[in-house]
């Protein structure tokens, strides 16, 4: 009988809990024992830099400034606490307005909530 070789999904997952698993390790999401793995997972996908800004990620709303003046392609500069202001305010227009407003909504947040309550 013919051992059978991993699938290619298997494989797949395996490198990318490992690429996931480094990934946590750099951004030091992992020193923050009261979050869950799912928690923490969350945080690498949608805002690396959580527990490195106040609410808005200025490095990141620069950066994509620079992108558009500039003409490139680019990305988002939300952060988790700027997309809890965009849900709660249900605006979803692609504005300047609407980002400068989150912007003032998310210090609101901040004020009234805790990091991790507001997470």
């Amino acid at each position: 009988m013919r051992p059978q070789s991993p699938s290619l999904r298997s494989s797949l997952i395996r490198i990318h809990r490992v690429i996931l698993k480094i990934d946590i390790e750099r951004w030091g999401i992992k020193q923050q024992p009261r979050l869950t793995k799912l928690e923490k997972m969350v945080l690498l996908l949608e805002d690396r830099r959580f527990f490195e800004h106040s609410g808005v990620d200025w490095f990141s709303v620069l950066r994509e400034i620079k992108r558009l003046l500039l003409r490139k392609r680019h990305g988002g500069a939300s952060t988790i606490d700027m997309q809890l202001f965009r849900t709660i305010s249900d605006r979803y227009e692609r504005t300047m307005r609407r980002k400068v407003r989150e912007w003032f909504g998310t210090a609101l947040l901040q004020r009234k909530f805790t990091r991790l309550r507001t997470y």
